[in-house]
Order: C-alpha cells, then sequence, then structure tokens
C-alpha cells in the first residue's frame, strides 16, 4: 500500500495487501445480510464500465485491501482471488470431514477448490478432466485424478462442477450419493438439462456460486499455511504490456494454468 485517502489509519502504508476486487454499496438487503457477493451496486474490477486492475496503481476501499500474512510473494497473494472462489464453493456445499468430492474439470479454478475442499476435512478429492497435461498436474497436488471419459466408481457426498461442460455436469451427477450437494462453479452453456428423477429420487441439493463474500482471510490463511498450493497452478508470467497474450493464453498455449501479470515488469 503506497498511499492512503482520508480517514485510514496511516499505519498501513507500506503494507503487504491483496485486494477483494468486488466493492459493495454495504447498505443494501444483500449487503446488511452478509451477502455482499449479491449486491447490485457492487463496483468489480473489470466488469463493465468498471476498468480491470492491470495497471501499476489501483485504488480501493481500504475494508477491501486485506492484510498478507508474513512470508507470501505478491504472486501467492494474488491468488487469494481464485483461492477465494473455492473457498466460496465448499462453504455452498458445506464441505465438512469426511466427505467424498468430485471436481469436473481441472483448470486453475477447479485445482484450487479441489485443494480447498481437501483443506475443509474431505476424505477424498477427486479430479476429472480431458487435458492429461492437468491431470498430471493434479496429482502433483497430491489430489486424485482420471480422465473425464473413464467411468466414475464411487458414490460422491459434494460435486464442484468447475468446467462448465454439460457432460461433465451430467455425468458427475450420476456418480453422487444419496442427499448430496451440487455446486454449479463453472461458467459455460446459459442452460444445461438436469435429471429430475435424480434430484427427486435421491433428494440432491444444487446451488451456484457468484464470486464470494467473507473470504479472503481464509483463503490467504491457506496459501500461508500450505493447505493450497498456488505455486503449481501459475504457469506463465507477463509484463504489463503483454496483458492481452496473458488473457488470451488458453487459446494459446494447451499446457498453460493462470497467467500472471506483472505490472513494473
Amino acid at each position: 500500500m503506497v498511499d492512503i485517502g482520508e480517514g485510514v489509519d496511516p499505519s498501513v502504508l507500506g503494507q503487504h495487501v491483496a485486494l477483494e476486487p468486488g466493492v459493495p454499496c454495504k447498505s443494501c438487503a444483500e449487503c446488511l445480510h452478509g451477502r455482499y457477493n449479491l449486491c447490485p451496486e457492487v463496483v468489480f474490477f473489470a466488469t463493465p464500465p468498471v476498468d480491470g486492475a492491470i495497471c501499476e496503481f489501483v485504488a480501493i476501499d481500504a475494508a477491501f485491501a486485506h492484510a498478507v500474512p508474513a512470508g507470501l510473494s505478491h504472486e501467492q497473494a494474488a491468488m487469494a482471488e481464485a483461492v477465494s472462489v473455492g473457498v466460496w464453493a465448499a462453504r455452498k456445499a458445506q464441505i465438512s470431514a469426511g466427505d467424498r468430492v468430485l471436481v469436473t474439470g481441472a483448470g486453475p479454478i477447479g485445482l484450487l477448490a479441489a485443494q480447498v475442499a481437501r483443506a475443509f476435512g474431505a476424505s477424498s478429492v477427486t479430479v476429472t478432466d480431458l487435458s492429461q497435461f492437468r491431470l498430471d498436474t493434479a496429482q502433483q497436488l497430491g489430489l486424485d485424478a482420471q480422465l473425464a471419459n473413464e467411468p466414475l466408481t464411487r458414490d460422491y457426498d459434494v460435486l464442484l462442477e468447475c468446467s462448465g461442460s454439460q457432460a461433465a455436469l451430467s455425468t458427475g451427477m450420476q456418480a453422487l450419493a444419496r442427499a448430496s450437494r451440487v455446486v454449479l462453479v463453472g461458467m459455460g452453456a446459459d442452460t444445461v438439462a438436469i435429471n429430475v428423477p435424480l434430484i427427486q429420487g435421491h433428494e440432491i441439493t444444487i446451488t451456484g456460486t457468484f464470486r464470494y463474500a467473507n473470504t479472503y482471510p481464509l483463503a490467504l490463511q491457506l496459501i500461508a499455511s500450505g493447505a493450497v498450493n498456488v505455486d503449481k497452478v501459475i504457469t506463465h508470467r507477463f509484463g504489463i504490456k503483454d496483458a492481452e497474450a496473458a488473457l488470451t493464453l488458453s487459446h494459446t498455449e494447451p499446457e498453460s494454468l493462470k497467467a500472471i501479470v506483472l505490472p513494473q515488469a
């Protein structure tokens, strides 16, 4: 933190912080209920008409500049945003000790959400994908991994659908135990088909996620403790002049996960 506005404690100057990119109005019904991720007036970096944060300096409400635990690098702290998606998904799924968790989609969010699920106490976490590179990364992170087109033989208590794929959702739901929970995390098609008899007969609960709320402190602690390894998920780095290449990396490099843009580079 290099400068502060009126009313901000001056002792925070020079502090290493992670910026939560969405600042809500703090006064609407959603904010007052603690669901500030659903605030209709939220100002979120890179959501039009709000500019993104790929620049050397940005200004943000002090309440959303979270102190970073000692020992974390700037790159690791920046990953608190993606880890927060996993934390919110785990909370929505009510993951607890002993749960068997299936994560469909081994992209950056899937790999981080899977590690969060394990940190929440899941007894097993299986990640599926069609990319062998991504599955190899999952195994390096200590997760069970299998190709998405192979049959699932275990009954899972939780499905975190992180691919946005109709096929992944349908296949994953067929592998669920009774009274299981499904959280839709990945963004793909606007509409998907749902097996209603399966949902009714097994009393499966389905919910979605929209960003996150009150997750940053825990996300930073999970990274600092080593419970969530973000270093394996960062595969490429770009200078600020090459931000476009960073944003389109997945279209040009199949063996890629998360790209970091370095503002000073």
